[in-house]
């Protein structure tokens, strides 16, 4: 979905919640009821003229649209969300072209009854044509195979818009940032319940945006080193957002040179080292939140010797999230396939993994991503 799509439908449920308040406000059919009714029909109609239907889904306690999770959405009214699956027993909410003012009458008043009737019952006895109220059950593993990867679309997302806002100069948004934690941690919490799950997303590959896959893969492959250290749940939130940031600094990087097919020059070698740095700086701008991220940032690529970029010497000693996004970001790169290279097997990346113990990766790192990588090949 486009950002302008997302706008739109973000505002359309906006303008359901809003006609569900006014419902507890005022007698029924009361003029500033229907004027709510109106307004939420009309941007239904117009949305409505371009495609066919429209369904919001109520999963975890998170709102998704034809499969991106609205994360705003899902923090301002996680209690509707909540409401729908906990209370009422829908799943979701679709509307049809054609959809009239009546079906959106008998819909408000339906969900602020708050679950006193069955859906489906409701449905039949108010005759609704246009608005269907599904009722599914899934298993706990779809479930939060669902939820991940909702999640996941979500993130990235997020990320296309934070990329766009640098190299367009403008000021990172502390609110996107928000919003990033709270997705990556619904996909915290499904690895959590199956860490197994952290390497089915990160097989997610997009050649078209591959910067953005990857730092969402080094997300998800740290998320599950982490969960296998028994990190307390605090930290991996933490681990979480550092990780999908890493790679930040790239945005200043020109894209003929993060896209060149073949081997880079001196001259492109050294605009890509600056990346940790140009980073570390875009993320020390951002207030009210901690610095981890920055120091991620810049420390990915300066190897558990201190024998990588940028020159820190040997006495230095990378933040131990460093090291964990240190792997994941190495793994991912080996062994995604692109336009202008061929991905190597997972057991020659492991290899070289192996082969870098003590010197660019924290060993005991690599010993426990090498139990992660075997217990899902036992899947």
């Amino acid at each position: 979905m486009t950002r302008e799509e997302i706008l739109r439908v973000e505002a359309i449920f906006a303008q359901l919640q809003g006609a569900m308040r006014i419902e507890g406000l005022y007698p029924p059919r009361h003029p500033q009821i229907l004027e709510a009714q109106k307004k939420l029909l009309d941007a239904l109609a117009e949305h409505l003229t371009a495609s066919d239907h429209l369904t919001y889904a109520f999963l975890g306690g998170m709102i998704f649209v034809e499969g991106f999770v609205l994360p705003r959405e899902s923090l301002v009214y996680q209690r509707f969300a909540q409401f729908c699956q906990e209370q009422a027993h829908i799943s979701s909410l679709t509307f049809l072209r054609g959809v009239t003012a009546w079906e959106i009458e008998a819909l408000v008043q339906f969900l602020h009854q708050a679950g006193e009737e069955d859906a489906a019952s409701w449905a039949t006895k108010k005759g609704l044509v246009h608005v269907k109220i599904g009722h599914l059950v899934r298993t706990g593993k779809e479930e939060r195979e669902l939820l991940a990867r909702g999640a996941y679309r979500g993130t990235v997302q997020i990320l296309r818009e934070i990329e766009m806002a640098i190299r367009e100069r403008e000021a990172l948004d502390v609110e996107r940032i928000w919003e990033l934690r709270f997705l990556t941690n619904a996909i915290l919490q499904q690895i959590i319940e199956d860490p197994n799950l952290a390497l089915r997303l990160a097989s997610i590959k997009s050649y078209d945006e591959h910067t953005l896959h990857h730092s969402m893969n080094v997300c998800i492959l740290s998320i599950g080193l982490g969960v296998c250290l028994n990190l307390p749940e605090s930290l991996l939130r933490e681990l979480a957002v550092a990780a999908i940031l890493h790679d930040v600094g790239k945005v200043a990087i020109p894209l003929h040179i993060l896209q060149k097919p073949g081997p880079l020059d001196d001259a492109e070698w050294r605009a890509m080292h600056k990346h940790p740095v140009t980073g570390a700086d875009i993320l020390s701008r951002l207030s009210r939140t901690n610095r981890l991220p920055m120091i991620v940032a810049f420390e990915h690529h300066t190897g558990f010797d201190g024998g990588g970029y940028p020159s820190i010497g040997k006495t230095w000693q990378p933040h131990p999230f460093s090291r964990i996004v240190s792997i994941a970001d190495v793994y991912d790169s080996m062994t995604t396939r692109l336009p202008y290279k061929q991905g190597i097997p997972t057991e020659q990346a492991l290899a070289y993994l192996r082969e870098e113990k003590g010197k660019r990766f924290d060993p005991d790192l690599v010993d426990v991503f090498e139990v992660i990588l075997s217990a899902a090949e036992k899947e």
